[in-house]
């Protein structure tokens, strides 16, 4: 008994790892009429998204952080996100979807972590 409870608890292991889409992680939902607020760490050099008519932009000031503030513009929609740091590259795919009847369940401050880290100083050891 104790070998099927094993396999068995294997095959749900699989089954959920199968499901699992490690880009999700790299998505940040947009909803219209909410504006999120996204931390880096570092300072912020660039920010930029792909399609600037679907989401607004906009830097944090120096003395509050690394950061942007992001808010949709258009209902629905895709683009994409870069962020340059003293710390590294981030890049974020941007989702805006129609509003749910209830969105308490979207954070409205994120904390993103560079995908790739920066490059040492030239000359620096």
């Amino acid at each position: 008994m104790k070998r099927v409870t094993s396999v068995l608890f294997l095959a749900v292991i699989a089954a959920d790892a199968w499901a699992f889409n490690p880009f999700d992680a790299f998505e940040v939902v947009l909803r219209p009429g909410y504006v999120r607020k996204l931390k880096c760490q570092g300072r912020l050099l660039l920010s930029s998204v792909g399609n600037e008519s679907l989401v607004q932009l906009s830097a944090l000031p120096r003395d509050t952080g690394c950061g942007v503030l992001i808010k949709p513009i258009a209902l629905e929609g895709q683009t994409n996100l870069i962020l340059e740091t003293s710390a590294g590259t981030i890049t974020r795919k941007i989702r805006i979807e129609k509003k749910k009847d209830s969105d308490s369940d979207l954070a409205t401050e994120m904390t993103l972590f560079p995908d790739t880290p920066a490059a040492p100083a030239q000359g620096a050891r």
